[in-house]
């Protein structure tokens, strides 16, 4: 499965022309991501390089606009865990206090995972997204039918797996995913990033959000839900209920991954300073540009990109643990109401820039202890674990 690639390079051309017309700051940093990213697909793929004019598109503006975005991201990131960081860390301990209990381990799978032909591959996502409503199944509908897709290893230095990445400006994007073969694997791989496609196709693009990357902490709540969502419909639907525990399996593994790396990750008191070493007034929290020129000026470029970087590890324990949390919770109300978890989910997709993290457990309809605790997700975890241990005699 392969993408378009005269697409691609016309929708890469278009960004390009637009970025070099004196475009404005917040057109760069809804676009220039994206840019660059399908744009090192373009290169390294096809030896074809897209750049916009630099001699109107002003570089050292370009570096000014996302050295400023990089220093927000880490300051909203460290606030955002430290007005969360009992709820966080209560997680962390419930989901690795069940993982021990059940010595869960990552059990080989490959060869394990049912084939299909295209027409089946297809069919089986379409018909999956179809159960969430005709606008999520119409958007996936169109990123195959305008093939948008590719399943191969793709050579992006930013990107280690699948992954999304869309041009605002165009309201649409491509799917890149590492895993070849017509296979679960790979179906559930897509899955998520489709999952990301319609988060951003439906949210992002019609309210017109700017999405700092790095600082939204509910990012892989709704890629995570149409996931895990996808991974019960193998199983209950016996349509390949082995590779679908085996891969909840490895999303456990995963997850405990990102929980054991915490203490080693960035601690919040480092995320909080500038890049000087010192700590933030509540002045310069409120003047960010300012502190992005002042970085800039004296020469502390590098040390600011290192202090973002060094974010990486700590924004994933954050965004994965939470992501497949709420769809854990999410995923057990769909079994009863599909629905009615939908909706959930868009509540808590549509509305999480606005809402406290307690206020989006509060719309799962249950308490914030239960949530933490693990009460009403932790027996699917021993269930799918349970299983998996019985078919494979572990």
């Amino acid at each position: 499965m392969k993408f378009d690639k005269k697409l691609l390079a016309h929708d890469v051309i278009r960004v390009a022309n637009e970025l070099s017309e004196g475009c404005n700051n917040d057109y760069i940093l809804k676009n220039l991501a994206g840019f660059t990213a399908l744009g090192e697909v373009l290169y390294n793929q096809f030896h074809l390089l897209v750049l916009p004019d630099y001699t109107l598109l002003n570089i050292d503006r370009v570096k000014k606009i996302i050295k400023k975005k990089d220093l927000r991201s880490i300051y909203e990131l460290a606030t955002f865990s430290n007005q969360n960081e009992n709820t966080i860390l209560g997680i962390k301990d419930s989901f690795c206090n069940e993982f021990d209990r059940l010595g869960i381990y990552l059990a080989p799978f490959k060869n394990e995972m049912r084939r299909y032909s295209e027409e089946e591959f297809k069919d089986l996502i379409l018909s999956y997204f179809a159960t969430y409503g005709n606008v999520p199944y119409r958007i996936v509908k169109k990123y195959f039918d305008e093939k948008r897709i590719q399943l191969k290893t793709i050579d992006v230095k930013s990107f280690d797996g699948g992954f999304y990445s869309w041009l605002h400006s165009l309201k649409t994007g491509f799917i890149f995913d590492k895993y070849e073969g017509l296979n679960t694997m790979s179906a559930w791989s897509l899955v998520h990033e489709l999952g990301h496609a319609v988060d951003t196709e439906t949210y992002l693009f019609t309210q017109d959000k700017k999405r700092i990357f790095g600082s939204d902490g509910l990012i892989e709540v709704p890629s995570a839900s149409v996931e895990l969502g996808f991974l019960d419909e193998l199983i209950d639907n016996r349509i390949d209920p082995n590779g679908g525990r085996l891969l909840y399996n490895s999303r456990f593994c995963l997850l405990n991954k990102y929980c054991r790396s915490y203490e080693e990750a960035v601690s919040l008191d480092d995320l909080m300073l500038c890049p000087d070493g010192t700590a933030y007034s509540e002045k310069e929290q409120m003047a960010l540009d300012e502190l992005a020129m002042e970085a800039r000026a004296t020469g502390r470029d590098k040390e600011l990109d290192d202090l973002y970087i060094r974010s990486y590890p700590f924004r994933d324990f954050i965004i994965y643990i939470l992501g497949y949390w709420f769809a854990l919770h999410i995923n057990q109300i769909r079994k009863q109401d599909k629905e009615e978890a939908y909706k959930i989910m868009c509540n808590i997709d549509t509305q999480r820039y606005e809402h406290t993290l307690d206020e989006s457990i509060a719309l799962l309809g249950i308490s914030k202890e239960d949530f933490i605790s693990g009460k009403y997700v932790l027996p699917k975890i021993e269930e799918e674990h349970m299983a998996l241990k019985r078919r494979y005699n572990l």
